[in-house]
């Protein structure tokens, strides 16, 4: 039987690629249509809308009203001072620990 691809593949891609063209700032202020991007993404109403959930969900664009486009949230400003608040918490977390090393745990020494 040949392998394949999960139903989420098309979606998460969708959702990365947005998330590209907002960091890039191709998307700024309130997003087009559905319309739109379904023909600029090349993708269906359905994998758009899943897409679009996601992005909700993490906090990227603001909740969809009726009637209205949805807005971004999530600017390059934005990304940069949350990761800024990040960086603050994992040094006051783990003062001493490195960045470069934030996947393994402070417990074990590796720096």
């Amino acid at each position: 039987m040949e392998h394949l691809p999960k139903k989420s593949t098309l979606p998460r891609e969708t959702t990365s690629v947005l998330k590209d063209w907002i960091l890039r700032g191709v998307l700024a202020g309130s997003l087009p249509g559905e319309l739109r991007l379904k023909q600029r993404l090349c993708v269906g109403r359905d994998t758009l809308r899943l897409a679009l959930n996601i992005l909700e969900a993490e906090g990227w664009i603001g909740a969809a009203v009726k009637g209205k486009q949805r807005q971004v949230l999530m600017r390059p400003a934005n990304l940069i001072r949350t990761m800024a608040r990040c960086i603050r918490w994992w040094s006051l977390m783990w003062p001493g620990s490195c960045l470069r090393c934030a996947m393994i745990p402070p417990i074990i020494p590796h720096c």
